[in-house]
């Protein structure tokens, strides 16, 4: 299966005959990969009547913090003093490395 870049997906799009168009990206943090996606959007964003762009799931306090209790109520089971949970994730270079610990901290 081949998946097209943000910019040919953009390019499609205006070539269809979108109009208006929304991005929601599904990116956790801002980061090199948002940042990447702000890039080609803005190169593209000209072909389009209305075009908007979305900000990371986690992009303010309140998001952090809705993440953290839901976290701790899926977890809630595997609170028996005998299991852990291990949650994993990843980030990159830019990502601020105070988002994880606030998470972390709730």
């Amino acid at each position: 299966m081949e998946v097209d870049s943000v910019n040919q997906a953009l390019e499609k799009a205006a070539a269809e005959g979108v109009r208006r168009l929304a991005v929601l990206p599904l990116h956790l943090t801002y980061g090199r990969e948002y940042a990447k996606l702000v890039s080609a959007f803005q190169e593209q964003e000209r072909h389009f009547a209305q075009a908007w762009l979305g900000t990371p799931l986690l992009s303010g306090e309140a998001d952090v913090a809705a993440v953290a209790k839901a976290v701790v109520q899926r977890t809630a089971a595997f609170d028996d003093g005998r299991t852990a949970a291990c949650l994993v994730g990843h980030g990159s270079g830019e990502q601020r490395a105070a988002d994880a610990e606030d998470c972390y901290a709730r």
